[in-house]
């Protein structure tokens, strides 16, 4: 597919970031940090790739994973959820730097623009939108160990989860609550 000036696509974004990072990285030094950080990554990733997912970025303590684009996938839905579970599964229970690595993941599907993004000098793929945005802001509601999705994730994944707990959410910059739903307890 194009990607130059970018194809809307239907796509299923997850984040994950760590809890208590800023603290951690206070208290430890930079390199043991960094380790710390290619521990996480080092566990993360393959699992996001067993499942289709595209790594968007790494964005200091967090991780951006596209599924359904740049190749699209008719279940992206369903791969995201199971890459955000196992991803859970696998982080529970390590010690790293004197505690637990904690994680909260937050996922949302939607239309997005799929580009690759940039000049002669730097080019990056990636996913561009509100979907992106949505699911963001639903990571950052999510407590260690948590996966939370949005409602139009929980749509394709409900005969799964059926017992999801689910409650309306005031996201930051959003002028109307969204309704999430707790796929993985903490």
């Amino acid at each position: 597919m194009p990607l130059g000036r970018g194809v809307r696509l239907p796509i299923t974004v997850l984040f994950a970031d760590i809890r208590g990072f800023t603290s951690l990285a206070e208290r430890h030094e930079p390199q043991d940090v960094v380790r710390f950080l290619n521990e996480y990554i080092g566990i993360a990733t393959p699992i996001l790739l067993k499942h289709d997912g595209c790594i968007d970025k790494l964005l200091g303590d967090s991780i951006m994973a596209v599924f359904g684009a740049p190749i699209v996938q008719p279940d992206h839905v369903g791969q995201a959820v199971a890459a955000a579970v196992e991803l859970q599964d696998a982080l529970a229970g390590i010690q790293t730097l004197g505690g637990s690595l904690r994680v909260g993941v937050g996922l949302h599907t939607g239309e997005a623009v799929v580009a690759n993004v940039g000049d002669i000098h730097v080019r990056d793929f990636t996913a561009i939108g509100d979907t992106v945005n949505v699911a963001s802001r639903v990571q950052e509601l999510a407590k260690p160990g948590e996966v939370l999705a949005t409602a139009q994730v929980y749509e394709s994944v409900a005969r799964d989860y059926p017992q999801a707990p689910s409650w309306q959410a005031q996201l930051d910059g959003r002028s109307q609550p969204v309704t999430v739903y707790r796929l993985r307890a903490g």
